[in-house]
């Protein structure tokens, strides 16, 4: 809360100037924070305080409160030095911990040991807070919460309780408990743009045969994926998923109900074109109604949720019934999406019933790069050749319906794939032709005729799409005759009062209608496909753009848009003489790759990072170096500079599995957690936070047990060479682990 009204800089300088001040604020808090009251009152020195913040802020304190969320929840009394605080503003200094522990418990009652469980007992020095019993019921409403007598003592007396009879806790030692490298099965959820699916296989089968894997199965289709489109009633809660999503919404249109329901497809790039931190971000579905939108994650989320209850009724009818906790659950995300996306997407997966513990991130055209060691590339005859020799460099172009992703590898001798350039791509593919036709269609019949169909006739409107993605198929370089789609002419027709308006719309474009279809000249279809044909050439080529680049022998193409005619056409053209290969099953590639690399993680050593990390800190001012308006003078006289970019590693830098980075951190007296601002950068190494290209990802909260009057030190491990950025402390003196967890914008 002070935080956020008088910033994290102001409170690093009062801290340093005048500790036994700052460190009694934060031990009246402590205080205070256990009593039951609606309106809180705590010493505070005012005048001391204010006169700093003048001197820094050029501003008084009380102008900042009334320029804050809390104007109305904290008042500060001049004659007594007091800070009197409301309920309200008590409550959101709880709320990032109640949030915590609120996700952990939705994660636990959504596996199917806990699915259960009725009563939940809170022990804790917070536990007497009736504000934490009052959230976490308001979370959990069919819950019954308990809070024993002096809940603070419980701990201690229960491990007195515990000594005497040990045997009391029975412990499961079965599959129950199994650790991430100990699982029954693998199974992978491809979450796409435009189609998303599952797949699995058991350990033993792989060991077997590793590429004999079950896909989803769907009525009435052999397509092993769903469309990505999901619809949710009014109350945000899941109706169907996929194409039965699409008919059902299709049908409601047609009802009085129409306005109550909620149908999104296409919404994954938004996770990554967001501005916004993504946990606030809600989104409009296809109506694009701004007045109703729902939370990104509970989107997401729900997606998530169906696909895996799916992926777990399959396994059963499959003969391999399994629960969550005895899978390794593989999520593909795009290589391209940076950490904060990275953590949404886990983060949703466990609000989706998906362990925390028992899940991987794998990076699409990384795990595609895993699948195709399996494929007989080559069909010359001398069968020489093949994309998994030893000492192959190859590039992965993973073009899906949303993103290209690319990834440069080299087969090594030891059978483990290396990175040799960090992955790159952009937010083009299948849809961005989509979006293209659109725009087509805007141009020839009006953006509010077409607003028009999207609104009151869907189902025309999707079975546009559709025919739009069956014509994409089509289209070749060979042949060059027009090609048609099937278009609702009747109902633009009696919108515009007259039967040929829509064959006159489309001459004034010199397009055509016959029997009820746009004919679609062969050039126009070439004008639509080009520009992102040309934006992933163009990728493709950025990813190529390094010293050893001659030596990448075979660009591989996968995804739902890989076997379009004319891409590889211009790939072909663009790329002579490396040898241009296809997957045969490419969109399938990352599926299947997704299984494989859940059951060989360690499949992909060394990776290439992707940004240059570091945290923000302060260092000696040095006139010569550091700009005048950076200088303080901390509470020793020393002048210091503030915003300083404190390296942690460099972008472009080859690193192992686990490579692990320590830095030490000073936790002041009386404190037991401490706020790191880490950055991120893709232009060298900046000497401020605030330099052009550098942004902050993220806060790492570092928390130890019981405030101690002496100042202590932890030591925060950063973790690279996986998917993800991983972080582990360590509370210096006695060795003992750390709760760090790292939020991102």
């Amino acid at each position: 809360m002070l935080n956020r009204i008088f910033g994290q800089p102001f409170l690093t300088k009062i801290n340093e100037e005048k500790p036994i001040s700052y460190m009694r604020i934060l031990k009246q808090f402590n205080e205070m924070k256990t009593k039951n009251e609606n309106f809180l009152t705590m010493w505070f020195p005012w005048k001391m305080w204010n006169t700093f913040f003048q001197s820094y802020a050029a501003k008084s304190i009380d102008e900042a409160i009334y320029c804050s969320p809390y104007r109305r929840d904290v008042k500060i009394s001049h004659e007594d030095d007091r800070m009197q605080m409301s309920l309200k503003a008590l409550q959101s200094c709880f709320q990032s911990t109640v949030n915590r522990l609120v996700s952990l418990l939705d994660t636990v009652f959504k596996t199917n040991i806990a699915s259960n469980v009725i009563d939940i007992i809170i022990v804790g020095d917070l536990a007497e807070r009736e504000i934490i019993k009052k959230i976490i019921q308001e979370y959990f409403p069919l819950k019954k919460i308990h809070v024993p007598a002096l809940p603070n003592l419980a701990i201690v007396k229960g491990l007195v309780l515990f000594g005497h009879t040990p045997e009391i806790i029975g412990r499961t030692l079965s599959s129950k408990c199994l650790s991430i490298n100990d699982y029954l099965a693998v199974v992978a959820i491809d979450f796409g743009t435009a189609n998303s699916g599952f797949a699995f296989s058991t350990r033993d089968r792989y060991k077997a045969s590793p590429l004999n894997i079950s896909l989803m199965k769907i009525k009435k289709t052999t397509d092993p994926k769903h469309s990505t489109s999901i619809l949710l009633d009014e109350a945000t809660r899941f109706v169907e998923f996929g194409k039965k999503a699409q008919d059902k919404y299709a049908h409601i249109q047609t009802s009085d109900k129409k306005d109550t329901y909620y149908y999104f497809e296409n919404f994954k790039m938004m996770l990554y074109n967001s501005k916004i931190p993504l946990r606030d971000l809600r989104l409009m579905d296809i109506q694009e109604n701004p007045h109703r939108t729902v939370l990104a994650q509970d989107v997401v989320a729900s997606a998530i949720q169906e696909l895996r209850e799916n992926a777990l009724d399959e396994m059963k009818k499959n003969g391999t019934p399994a629960c969550a906790e005895e899978i390794r659950w593989v999520l593909t995300v795009p290589a391209i999406w940076p950490d904060d996306a990275k953590l949404f997407m886990r983060e949703s997966a466990a609000q989706g019933g998906i362990p925390p513990e028992r899940l991987l991130l794998a990076l699409e055209p990384e795990v595609a790069s895993v699948y195709v060691q399996w494929l007989e590339t080559d069909r010359s005859k001398s069968g020489e050749y093949s994309i998994a020799a030893p000492g192959t460099k190859y590039l992965v172009a993973d073009i899906g319906g949303g993103t290209t992703d690319i990834t440069v590898h080299e087969k090594l001798q030891s059978g483990l794939i290396k990175e040799i350039n960090k992955a790159s791509g952009e937010g083009c593919g299948g849809r961005s032709v989509d979006a293209a036709f659109f725009r087509k269609m805007d141009d020839i019949f009006g953006k509010d005729l077409m607003k028009r169909l999207k609104s009151e006739k869907p189902k025309a409107y999707l079975d546009l799409h559709r025919l739009f993605e069956d014509l994409k198929r089509r289209v070749s370089c060979e042949n060059k005759d027009d090609d048609a789609i099937k278009f609702p002419c009747q109902t633009i027709n009696k919108w515009l009062g007259r039967d040929s308006a829509t064959e006159d719309l489309a001459k004034s474009k010199n397009f055509e209608i016959r029997d009820g279809k746009l004919v679609m000249p062969h050039d126009t279809l070439i004008e639509i496909f080009k520009p992102t044909i040309s934006a992933i050439i163009e990728r493709i080529r950025e990813a190529l753009y390094f010293d050893t680049s001659d030596e990448v022998s075979i660009i591989m193409l996968v995804g739902g848009f890989a076997k379009n005619e004319l891409l590889r056409n211009e790939i072909e053209t663009n790329f002579y003489p490396k040898r241009i290969i296809t997957a045969p099953d490419a969109n399938l590639a990352v599926l299947k790759g997704a299984v494989l690399y859940g059951h060989k993680p360690e499949s992909i050593d060394p990776r290439i990072t992707r940004y240059t990390y570091g945290v923000e800190t302060t260092i000696p001012f040095d006139p010569k170096v550091h700009e005048e308006h950076r200088k303080f003078i901390n509470g020793s006289g020393i002048a210091r500079c503030l915003g300083v970019f404190s390296l942690i590693i460099c972008a472009n830098k080859t690193v192992k599995l686990g490579t692990t980075i320590k830095r030490v951190y000073k936790i002041p007296s009386l404190s037991n957690e401490i706020d790191i601002n880490i950055f991120a950068t893709e232009k060298g190494i900046p000497m401020y936070t605030n330099t052009e290209g550098c942004r902050k990802i993220g806060t790492l909260t570092v928390s130890i047990p019981r405030p101690s009057e002496d100042e202590r030190e932890v030591e925060v491990n950063f973790i690279f060479g996986n998917t993800e950025l991983n972080i582990r402390a360590v509370e210096t003196r006695y060795r003992k682990e750390a709760v760090a967890h790292l939020s991102f914008e």
